[in-house]
């Protein structure tokens, strides 16, 4: 599936693996299979210079279409523009990695880009992260940044119940998280009455 996406499109994709070696292989596999897109790899070093090099050619040269990024590239680094797109080899447990992964294209209000997910649909576990992913938080199309305090409380629990409860303890977090009485959106509308409060009050102070 991923083969055939790269092959039918002459736009530019950033690849993201957790795992480094993970990333190797991925590498290895498109500069087989893709030589002429000029796949580059990006991790941090002790050195950066190879590879913040590899980011700007990526960023100025037309002819490389592919670069595949470990866990140390979700930060730091900027990779907008125009005919972009994101794959998630992987979907880690955490939802604020897959923002920050997100906004390494999605910069100063930059909209050029498709966002795609690898799944095993075999998986069951993996399944129900990427239904919560997807339909209760909506982060692949909506930010998430203003609940990341509640995400990281609810990650903890997940984290801290799942060799308890296995699969059940994603069905829970759902369902807590899920719906108009759900966490996110109560926590969507307390931020917004405080923004509220925030502006009524700099309206008086001035």
């Amino acid at each position: 599936v991923l083969d055939k996406l790269i092959a039918e499109s002459s736009e530019k994709f950033i690849l993201f693996c957790s795992s480094s070696s993970v990333a190797r292989t991925l590498h290895s596999h498109l500069l087989d299979k893709f030589p002429d897109k000029n796949p580059l790899r990006y991790e941090f070093a002790r050195d950066q210079t190879e590879s913040d090099n590899a980011f700007v050619q990526f960023q100025e040269d037309q002819n490389v279409k592919l670069i595949v990024c470990d866990k140390s590239s979700e930060e730091g680094i900027n990779l907008q523009g125009l005919n972009r797109n994101i794959v998630h080899i992987d979907l880690p447990l955490n939802p604020n990695r897959i923002e920050q992964r997100i906004g390494r294209v999605d910069r100063f209000g930059n909209s050029e880009f498709n966002i795609y997910a690898l799944r095993d649909l075999d998986n069951d576990y993996e399944k129900i992260w990427y239904e919560f992913l997807e339909n209760t938080l909506q982060i692949f199309l909506t930010s998430a940044a203003s609940l990341q305090i509640l995400l990281e409380q609810e990650m903890k629990i997940l984290h801290d119940e799942f060799f308890i409860k296995g699969i059940d303890v994603f069905h829970e977090l759902t369902k807590k998280m899920h719906g108009e009485e759900g966490l996110i959106n109560l926590e969507k509308k307390r931020i917004n009455h405080q923004d509220q409060l925030n502006s009524m009050m700099f309206i008086k102070d001035d």
